[in-house]
C-alpha cells in the first residue's frame, strides 16, 4: 500500500470516528412504559380489584362455591351478600329463599338486571317485582304523566305535611350501611317553600344547569357530612319504586340509581348497575368508597357467577329410579330400531330372474347368514349323506376308519380323504383356503 493510500484510509477512519462521536452526543436514552392491559386473572374476574380493595380494608371476604348452601343459613346478622351474578334463570323457590335470607337479618346487595315491560308492567325479576322495584330507561321530556307518578308520590307526601321531609335515621335500620337522605331532601326543601307544586322532575332539570359540573353523577348524601359522595352510575339506567317502600335512595339529574329498603330484620340494597365496581370503574370518583360503605363492619360474601344446580342434578337427586327406567326404555327402543341384518334392497318386480341369478342370490344369502365355514359344513354334510348310501354304518365308525372306507370306495388316498373331511381351523378363513377345501370336497363327492 502506497503512502497516499494510507493517508486516504487514515482520513476516512478519522471522519468515521468523528461521525460516531457526533451521533452519540445527540442520542438520548428514553424509557417508555408499555401497558399490556389487565392480567389473565383480571380478565377472567371482572371484580378482582374490588376483592383486593375490600381485603386491604380489613374486611373478611368470601366467595362461596354455591348459593344453595348460603340460603339455608338463618343467623345472618352482620353479614353482607354482594350478589352480582345474573338472576334471570333463578326459579321462584330460589328467589323466595333469597328474600327469606334477607328477612333473617342479612344485608343483600343486588343489581336490577331486566328492563320493565311497559305492556305487562313487570320486569320478570322474581326478587324485585313483588317489591315494586323496576328498572327503566332514563325519562325524556316528552314522557307522559303516568310514568312520572311514582316519583311525584314521594314528594306530594312532604308537601301535604307542610314541613321539610323527615331524614332517615341510620339507627332505625338493623344494618349500619344504611343510606341517609337528609341533605338531599333538605336541599329540595328550599325549592318547596317557593312553590308547592314543584316536583322531583323539575328539581332534576334544575340540576342540569351549567353551574353544576356533576349533574349527571349520582349524589349520595350522608348524615353529618357537608359534601356528598359522587357515584358514576350509568345515567340511562334508572330505578322506580312504585310501592314507595324504600325510605332511602340516591339519584342523579336523570333519575334514581340506588334504593335501600328494610325486609324483615335485614336490608336490601338495589343498584341500577354494578359496573361501578368492575376493574375499570372502581377507581373512578367515589365508587370504591361506596363499596366499602356498604360492606363495613360485616362479613362479606361475593357471588358473581351463581352455580345453581342443573335440572339433571335435581332429577338425579330426587328421582333416580325414574331416570334409570327411562334410560333402560330408551336403550330398548334404540336396540329394536337397530336390529337389522343389512340394508334393504329394492328389487324390480317386472323382471324375471334366470337360474344363475337364483343360484347366485341363494349362495350369497347363505354366505351372509352362515359365512364361509357354514358353506363348507353344508358341503361336507352332503358328502357324508352320499357316502352313507354305499356304507350304511359310516356315521357310527371312527374318523380314521371313515377315511379308510371312503378311500377304498372312491379310489383316493387316505390322506386326500382326511384333508377333505378336516375343516380349516383358522380363526379368519381366507378365500384361497376356502376354494382349496371346496375343491377337495367336490372331488370326493364326484367319486361317490
Amino acid at each position: 500500500m502506497s503512502r497516499q493510500q494510507r493517508l486516504i484510509l487514515l482520513l476516512v477512519l478519522l471522519a468515521a470516528c468523528g461521525l460516531l462521536w457526533f451521533a452519540s452526543s445527540k442520542m438520548h436514552l428514553v424509557e417508555k412504559t408499555v401497558d399490556d392491559g389487565f392480567s389473565s386473572e383480571a380478565r377472567r374476574n371482572p371484580y378482582l380489584a374490588a376483592e383486593h380493595f375490600l381485603r386491604n380494608q380489613g374486611i373478611e371476604l368470601t366467595k362461596p362455591e354455591s348459593p344453595e348452601k348460603l340460603l339455608k343459613q338463618r343467623d345472618n346478622l352482620g353479614k353482607t351478600w354482594l350478589y352480582l351474578a345474573p338472576r334471570r334463570h333463578m326459579s321462584p323457590r330460589q328467589a323466595a329463599d333469597l328474600a327469606a335470607w334477607v328477612k333473617h337479618g342479612g344485608h343483600l346487595v343486588v343489581q336490577a338486571e331486566q328492563f320493565c315491560n311497559k305492556d305487562k308492567k313487570t320486569c320478570g325479576d322474581l326478587l324485585l317485582d313483588p317489591l315494586g322495584i323496576q328498572l327503566t330507561f332514563a325519562r325524556d321530556d316528552d314522557d307522559d304523566d303516568d310514568e312520572k307518578e311514582p316519583k311525584n308520590n314521594r314528594q306530594d307526601d312532604a308537601i301535604k305535611a307542610d314541613v321539610e321531609p323527615a331524614p332517615t335515621d341510620v339507627s332505625t335500620v338493623s344494618n349500619p350501611a344504611t343510606i341517609s337522605a337528609t341533605a338531599q331532601q333538605s336541599d329540595a326543601g328550599d325549592h318547596l317553600e317557593k312553590d308547592d307544586d314543584t316536583t322531583l322532575e323539575q328539581l332534576a332539570e334544575d340540576n342540569k344547569s351549567p353551574q353544576e359540573p356533576f349533574a349527571d353523577l349520582t349524589k349520595l348524601y350522608l348524615e353529618n357530612e357537608e359534601h356528598p359522595a359522587y357515584i358514576d352510575f350509568q345515567e340511562w339506567r334508572v330505578l322506580t319504586d312504585s310501592q314507595n317502600l324504600a325510605p332511602a335512595w340516591a339519584s342523579s339529574a336523570d333519575g334514581i340509581h340506588l334504593l335501600q329498603l328494610p325486609l324483615g330484620d335485614g336490608l336490601l340494597t338495589v343498584v341500577s348497575d354494578a359496573d361501578i365496581w368492575t376493574n375499570r370503574q372502581i377507581g373512578k370518583l367515589d365508587n370504591a368508597w361506596f363499596l366499602w360503605y356498604l360492606s363495613q363492619d360485616s362479613q362479606v360474601w361475593l357471588t358473581q357467577d351463581a352455580d345453581w344446580p342443573s335440572l339433571f342434578s335435581l332429577l338425579l337427586k330426587h328421582y333416580p329410579l325414574t331416570l334409570l327406567l327411562t334410560a333402560m326404555l330408551s336403550a330398548l327402543l334404540i336396540w329394536q330400531h337397530l336390529l337389522r341384518s343389512g340394508p334393504k334392497r329394492i328389487l324390480a318386480r317386472e323382471q324375471r330372474r334366470e337360474l344363475r341369478e337364483h343360484l347366485a342370490a341363494s349362495a350369497d344369502f347363505l354366505r351372509r347368514q352362515s359365512g364361509l365355514r357354514g358353506l363348507l359344513r353344508l358341503l361336507k354334510q352332503d358328502v357324508m349323506q352320499r357316502a352313507s348310501l354305499h356304507l350304511p354304518n359310516l356315521e357310527h365308525t371312527a374318523h380314521a376308519q371313515q377315511c379308510q372306507q371312503l378311500s377304498q370306495l372312491t379310489q383316493l388316498s387316505a390322506e386326500d380323504v382326511r384333508l377333505a373331511l378336516a375343516l380349516p381351523t383358522e380363526k379368519q378363513l381366507r378365500v384361497r383356503t376356502f376354494i382349496l377345501q371346496t375343491q377337495r370336497l367336490q372331488r370326493l363327492r364326484n367319486r361317490l
